[in-house]
């Protein structure tokens, strides 16, 4: 045994070569399209912009690409496919479809905002939203004068609104666990180093996922089973189904994109955007929900939540990539290929919900959302934010929120 050992022993430095330039290799071909070259254009990219700032005086402003100037074609710029996003949402991600299969899509998943649906929704919102204040209520009188962390605690509500929501009856208790369990590898291996290997958090959230759109794919076919048989609408899922069963009966036909699995992956698309009132119209104890007249009424709460979002965009940074040369001022022209990043700071910029064609499509039932949330919130609870050294910073996981967790009092 030792003489066969110090045969190898030569051979070692070898194989962990070999072994480190395989993983390497490896890596390597996430990049998209496997084009190694998008690392030195992005370093390029950063450092041309540290050179304008530079060589500016202080009365000149460093010109940056506005979205309002690179959205003038939409079809001339596509989002800039990470490899870490490409590997998790898979190839047919959304974002990841331009022309007419993109419009065709978007057209079967329109009757799942439509007024109608948005009033269901919104009932199914305040529910779930109403029963986690009263958690955050009670899990603050067990420790009287001491403050409590709301990040993880808003995103497990925001999440379960969103399994309310998207597939409500067909997501039984025990996979609402499971599923957020899963869902939080997926949060945690999105802000890894893609090592796509047994026990890295990456392999992890990509097996999560896997699993999800299983998940996700059961849901449609529960529903489109019930949606066959008459049932009404009662979630997302319901009123995308009930419409796609429409177009079987009438075309004999399934319609394009409208599988099980590929609904599962739309649905996981979904789930994962939206993860990132002035009181006196309603009451808890008036013992009803908040209408959708009372909604579109509070002019004031939907400002506030429209600023937070302009002013704290949830994802700071969208990169694009040019598919053509784009004249963008008279003096300069931006190359095919090239990696933009649109300015977060122009005034004009409203970037939280996209523009063009991949704008996103339930913009409205996000900032029903939040106006609910904000209304239930400063009507249910007292509340006040405990200032800490990092209230005030930001933190990425994999949208941002407060450094210090937001911790408050409330009563």
């Amino acid at each position: 045994m030792v003489s066969f050992l110090s045969f190898l022993s030569p051979f070692a430095p070898f194989s962990v070569t070999f072994l480190l330039l395989f993983l390497f290799v490896e890596q390597i071909c996430y990049l998209p399209s496997g084009k190694f070259k998008l690392i030195w254009l992005l370093l390029l990219d950063f450092l041309l912009i540290i050179s304008s700032v530079a060589s500016s005086s202080l009365s000149e402003t460093p010109s940056f690409p506005t979205l309002s100037s690179l959205t003038s074609d939409p079809m001339l710029f596509y989002l800039w496919d990470t490899p870490l996003v490409k590997k998790l949402f898979g190839e047919h991600n959304m974002i990841y479809m331009f022309g007419q299969d993109h419009k065709d899509l978007r057209r079967q998943i329109a009757p799942n905002f439509t007024p109608r649906a948005l009033s269901t929704y919104t009932a199914l919102q305040q529910i779930i939203i109403l029963q986690h204040l009263r958690s955050w209520e009670h899990l603050s009188s067990e420790s009287p004068g001491k403050p409590i962390s709301l990040h993880l605690l808003a995103r497990d509500m925001n999440l379960e609104t969103s399994q309310t929501v998207f597939v409500g009856r067909y997501l039984s208790r025990e996979a609402r666990k499971k599923f957020r369990d899963d869902y939080n590898l997926f949060n945690t291996g999105l802000m890894k180093l893609p090592f796509d290997l047994p026990g890295f958090a990456f392999r992890n959230a990509k097996l999560a996922v896997e699993r999800l759109v299983e998940t996700l794919s059961d849901c449609a076919t529960q529903s489109k089973k019930r949606m066959s048989e008459g049932d009404e609408p009662s979630c997302l899922i319901d009123f995308w189904m009930q419409e796609t069963v429409r177009e079987i009966a009438e075309s004999k036909t399934a319609p394009p994109r409208s599988s099980n699995v590929e609904i599962g992956s739309y649905l996981f698309d979904f789930l994962f955007a939206a993860q990132d009132a002035s009181t006196s119209i309603w009451s808890p104890e008036s013992d009803t929900l908040i209408s959708t007249e009372q909604l579109r009424e509070m002019k004031y709460t939907q400002a506030v939540a429209r600023e937070v979002i302009r002013y704290r965009p949830p994802t700071t940074l969208v990169p694009h990539i040019a598919m053509k040369d784009f004249l963008l001022t008279e003096s300069y022209t931006i190359p095919k290929g090239t990696i933009v990043f649109p300015s977060v700071i122009f005034k004009r910029n409203y970037l939280a919900f996209g523009v063009g064609p991949h704008q996103c499509v339930g913009q409205r039932y996000a900032l029903n959302h939040l106006v609910l949330f904000i209304a239930m919130f400063v009507t249910v609870l007292d509340f006040k934010r405990h200032r800490t050294g990092s209230c005030d910073e930001i933190m990425y996981c994999p949208t941002i929120c407060p450094k210090d967790g937001c911790i408050v009092f409330l009563s």
